[in-house]
């Protein structure tokens, strides 16, 4: 099998590094071989799309959608693909594409990570090509874009993420979460930011210190909640490394009720996760009990915590149960690979195939 992936103009890796990385790490197994066009102008720097060639030459189009809203799509890149992975899947939102929406699978969970090998196909097909372009892209243009690179470049590996539910961990519980301007997020900022700033109140409250974590210290938040401010590190390896000390990890909804990075940075850790219920479709339902705990509320929040710290064996199933899903559901070449078998089991070229049932 063959896979080549199309580079967009302006990329953004913080978001699609995950796929390549999955790409990258079967390529590296010998699963497929992948290479690298580029993009034309159209698309969205968030969608990757790839061509797929099997044993027989067939060629189908494949889209890897990462974006936050449930509501936005790469409608060329879905006009074209025999399948369309959305990261954001939300039934109601998929269901007013028409026909089109038998073309729309789940992809599941995503979030910022890289190897060895995804870092020098980043920079032999996108940086390299950049800077080629340097006379006519200006230097101020190649910096706006190296914020982005630096991004990905400075993201931990998978391998940095992973902790075996095995290894000891601290009686107490991490969250840590960001607060958003009107500017930033729209009318949407402020029932979020309600949302997150009674969570942190309550856990605080009910576990002093026990309970680590905050606003992520922002100008707002400094300026509007600065007893909820959080002391815990910002930098992403030092953040990854105090949130695998801790036993409970809170989980929050994404903007626009996307799936959140953390998440799955969660569960590649084996914490014992106790999370608002995900909205958006996934291919293998988390199941609360079993690989998390449910809340709806912060007081229910506090509650959920609460029961963890007080019982060995909830802990232990948690923990094991998170890591199970994470091998067996969120590796990036798992979750990759499922999504090109999808792919390579299609019918005649431009026919989807039928959803398969949840499990």
């Amino acid at each position: 099998m063959r896979v080549e992936a199309e580079v967009h103009p302006h990329p953004s890796f913080t978001h699609l590094g995950f796929v390549l990385t999955g790409l990258d790490a079967l390529a590296r197994a010998g699963r497929l071989e992948l290479g690298a066009t580029r993009a034309p102008s159209g698309g969205h720097p968030l969608v990757l799309r790839c061509r797929v060639e099997d044993r027989t030459g067939r060629e189908r189009r494949v889209v890897f959608d990462m974006l936050d809203r449930s509501t936005e799509w790469d409608l060329p890149g879905l006009e074209g693909a025999d399948l369309y992975f959305k990261r954001s899947f939300h039934g109601p939102d998929v269901a007013r594409l028409g026909l089109r929406a038998s073309r729309v699978e789940p992809f599941g969970m995503n979030f910022l990570c890289r190897s060895a090998g995804s870092t020098r196909w980043v920079l032999r097909h996108a940086v390299l090509p950049e800077l080629s372009r340097l006379p006519a892209l200006g230097r101020s243009g190649l910096a706006g874009r190296w914020v982005e690179y630096r991004s990905f470049f400075g993201s931990p590996s998978v391998q940095a993420f992973e902790v075996p539910p095995e290894s000891p961990a601290t009686q107490r519980i991490a969250f840590q979460t960001r607060v958003w301007t009107r500017g930033e997020l729209g009318p949407e900022s402020e029932s979020l930011n309600e949302e997150r700033v009674a969570t942190v109140r309550a856990l605080r409250r009910e576990f002093g210190p026990r309970f680590t974590g905050g606003l992520v210290p922002t100008t707002m938040a400094r300026e509007r909640w600065p007893a909820e401010v959080s002391p815990a590190p910002t930098r992403r390896r030092d953040h990854i490394r105090w949130v695998q000390g801790a036993l409970v990890a809170v989980y929050t909804r994404g903007l626009h009720h996307s799936t959140a990075f953390k998440l799955p940075e969660y569960l590649a850790a084996s914490r014992c996760v106790v999370a608002e219920p995900v909205r958006n479709a996934l291919p293998r339902p988390l199941v609360p009990g079993e690989h998390l705990l449910e809340f709806g509320s912060a007081e229910e929040c506090v509650a959920r915590c609460a029961a963890v710290l007080g019982s060995r064996e909830l802990q232990e199933r948690l923990r094991r149960g998170a890591w199970s899903y994470w091998q067996e559901e969120g590796r990036p070449e798992v979750r990759v690979e499922r999504c090109l078998a999808r792919v390579l089991a299609l019918g005649e070229p431009g026919r989807a195939l039928r959803r398969p049932a949840p499990r």
